[in-house]
């Protein structure tokens, strides 16, 4: 996940969720940018790439590898601030 993390940081998203294998990436959550959806689109070509790297690795070293699916949304969302429980 550290590699698909730095690919999306790269291009200023924020990684938002992070439950079991997956990766949740959220681009102008704190303030909305014109090139949002260009920067998530170039995020996730980063994103198949360092999978695609790390694919060979494994393969080479292990005899098994991953794949990985992307989908992007764009267009308005809500986002709130989940309750840290710090009440």
């Amino acid at each position: 996940v550290g590699h698909l993390s730095t690919a999306a940081l790269r291009y200023v998203g924020t990684v938002s969720k992070l439950p079991g294998d997956a990766i949740t990436v959220v681009f102008g959550l704190l303030a909305a940018r014109w090139d949002d959806a260009e920067r998530a689109v170039l995020a996730a070509i980063a994103m198949m790439s360092a999978m695609r790297t790390y694919d060979a690795e494994l393969r080479s070293r292990f005899g098994v590898g991953l794949r990985m699916r992307i989908g992007i949304h764009t267009g308005p969302a809500v986002a709130t601030q989940a309750n840290s429980g710090a009440d």
